[in-house]
């Protein structure tokens, strides 16, 4: 007779008793967004999103679907407002991890953003000029040369983290830093508007092509935290 090992199976483990794998993870959650057919959050806030002009769902990479935005259709979620405390940044440390696969080469992409006149972060992908750019605070950005891992048509894992030990941003594409910039004014928390497929309340720079397993993280996360999400390209379902 053969057993499972306890906690190698990830929820089949879970299924039969097996202690959780992720656990760790799933503790530093502040949203999980998979879009597995769901706008909805299964993390601990439950901070569901709005599905703005009809987005529809496509084939996944992490979980059987993603979200499949259309840029001429202006498709996109958002929160309501932008009064959720655990999507504020400040100065704590945070992660953001998504998968992306875009599809078209428009300027300017806008993966997750909080924007309303100004930004609280923004993580975009230039397409037209293969580079990434992530904007913390308006004024604090990396703002890269030519990327590889922007290849259209592709899977790719985007992590953005903060820490405010040494108050740099840092991104990762694929598990490799890609670039850091040092945040060099005030850091202010404020309450834009949140976005995933553009940035918060602005009308333009939406995403095109399919997003999932959206994470935001109150942790500067390192790399071994950082690849168990990458976990050889395949990424992980935490829920």
């Amino acid at each position: 007779m053969i057993f499972p090992l306890q906690g190698s199976l990830g929820p089949l483990g879970q299924k039969f008793g097996g202690a959780d794998p992720n656990a760790d993870l799933k503790a530093l959650v502040d949203a999980w967004w998979s879009f597995n057919g769901t706008p909805n959050d299964s993390g601990p806030n439950a901070l569901h999103l709005t599905p703005q002009n009809a987005p529809a769902y496509g084939t996944g990479h992490v979980y059987a679907q993603a979200a499949n935005l259309v840029a001429a259709s202006s498709q996109y979620f958002s929160r309501p407002d932008g009064t959720d405390a655990a999507l504020a940044d400040g100065n704590v440390d945070y992660s953001i991890s998504l998968w992306y696969n875009l599809t078209d080469s428009n300027d300017y992409q806008c993966l997750v953003g909080k924007y309303d006149g100004a930004s609280e972060y923004l993580l975009y992908l230039d397409t037209s000029l293969a580079r990434v750019q992530t904007r913390v605070d308006s004024q604090n950005a990396t703002h890269l040369g030519a990327d590889p891992s922007c290849t259209l048509g592709a899977w790719h894992h985007y992590v953005m983290v903060y820490s405010s030990g040494d108050t740099r941003i840092r991104v990762y594409i694929d598990n490799v830093e890609t670039g850091s910039a040092a945040v060099v004014s005030t850091f202010t928390q404020v309450n834009r508007p949140f976005s995933i497929g553009r940035p918060g309340n602005f009308n333009g720079q939406y995403a095109n092509g399919l997003i999932e397993a959206v994470g935001k993280f109150h942790a500067s996360f390192d790399a071994s935290q950082r690849s168990r999400l990458w976990n050889g390209g395949a990424g992980i379902a935490l829920y």
